[in-house]
């Protein structure tokens, strides 16, 4: 919960490596999504994606989507590529929680979603 990213960095790091509940991931996870800090998305998945794999993570955020959409409109930029990069035979899950969120979302986020999706395209 520190402030600091560097702070945090060090701290989220050692994570994977003494956290195997993969409940206690997800919700490791879900606070680094409520922050909705674009640039602080990385930390957060790689700090739980060695525990739930891929898959789950994606699925996890296909929930997300659903109930608050606006965590994966900050998370996006950091989050396409790494899933292009580590996982691309799961990119047919970002299509659906892009599309999830397209739905989902607010009006006064729209721009902001759309120049997130047009920076960073599937």
């Amino acid at each position: 919960m520190h402030d600091s990213d560097l702070v945090r960095g060090s701290a989220l790091r050692i994570i994977p490596r003494v956290v195997r509940d993969k409940g206690i991931l997800i919700k490791f996870l879900d606070m680094g999504l409520e922050k909705k800090n674009i640039s602080g998305t990385k930390l957060w998945v790689k700090a739980t994606v060695s525990g739930l794999g891929y898959k789950r993570l994606l699925k996890h955020l296909q929930e997300i989507a659903e109930k608050e959409p606006e965590w994966i409109v900050y998370a996006w930029y950091q989050l396409v590529p790494i899933v292009r990069k580590e996982a691309p035979e799961h990119m047919a899950i970002l299509e659906k929680i892009r599309d999830t969120v397209d739905i989902e979302l607010g009006s006064d986020l729209r721009d902001f979603w759309q120049r997130n999706k047009d920076a960073v395209p599937l």
